[in-house]
């Protein structure tokens, strides 16, 4: 068992609290929970799960570095938990099931890997034409300001040669 494997299982001995109410606490699902604590092979336990529990049981995450003992961690109280509502419940569900596709390695998993690379390459996009029409409208702006520049300019010299004298009514010197 890798090292993060073994400090969330010591944080889990500590809450003496079930897989279940673990797993729900972290958004993840029991089968997850299981694998972490139960599987054969080393897996992969992400930054983000690690920080999830950091969060959720006020634990310091200095203590999933690899040069930290493996003391008992020090868990604080637990945050209050809040009630989640339907659609957060169904969001939780969805990402649970997009992780375990993922981690399947079957046809599925690179499908939906496909299908998100070309989500975040769709909102990626939506980000650059946005920054694109900022500009735009940047560009726009001055070039108002320019036109209306040169129409107080052409005023102005209509204004000049308005006030010129004529060659003709020139007065004369008197000498």
């Amino acid at each position: 068992m890798n090292e993060s494997r073994k400090k969330i299982k010591q944080i889990f001995d500590q809450l003496k609290i079930s897989q279940a109410e673990f797993a729900k606490k972290l958004g993840i699902t029991e089968s997850y929970v299981s694998k972490i604590f139960r599987s054969k092979n080393d897996i992969k336990i992400s930054k983000t799960l690690i920080k999830s529990i950091c969060y959720e049981f006020n634990i310091e995450p200095e203590y999933f570095n690899p040069s930290s003992s493996n003391q008992e961690p020090d868990i604080a109280e637990p945050r209050p938990q809040y009630q989640t509502n339907k659609s957060a419940t169904r969001h939780a569900d969805l990402l649970n099931k997009t992780r375990e596709i993922l981690e399947s390695g079957t046809y599925y998993a690179a499908a939906l890997t496909s299908n998100i690379i070309a989500f975040h390459d769709a909102v990626e996009g939506c980000e650059t034409r946005s920054r694109q029409a900022v500009k735009i409208e940047k560009g726009l702006q001055q070039l108002n300001k320019i036109e209306e520049g040169l129409k107080r300019l052409d005023k102005v010299e209509r204004d000049i040669e308005r006030l010129k004298v004529p060659p003709s009514k020139k007065p004369r010197q008197t000498g």
